[in-house]
């Protein structure tokens, strides 16, 4: 799913994955600012990927 910007995009967002099965929502609901930075930074690790 890609990345909603603004209040527009998060409302399709989450309509679309409400709309599918099985239904899911946008990952990046899970995460504040803090959280989506350090995830990043996370993901950037090789060992991550092991």
């Amino acid at each position: 799913m890609p990345v909603a910007r603004g209040a527009d995009g998060l409302r399709e967002a989450v309509l679309r994955g409400l709309s599918i099965r099985p239904k899911r929502t946008p990952p990046f609901l899970l995460y504040d600012r803090l959280g989506s930075i350090l995830f990043d930074a996370i993901c950037e690790v090789p060992e991550y990927y092991l």
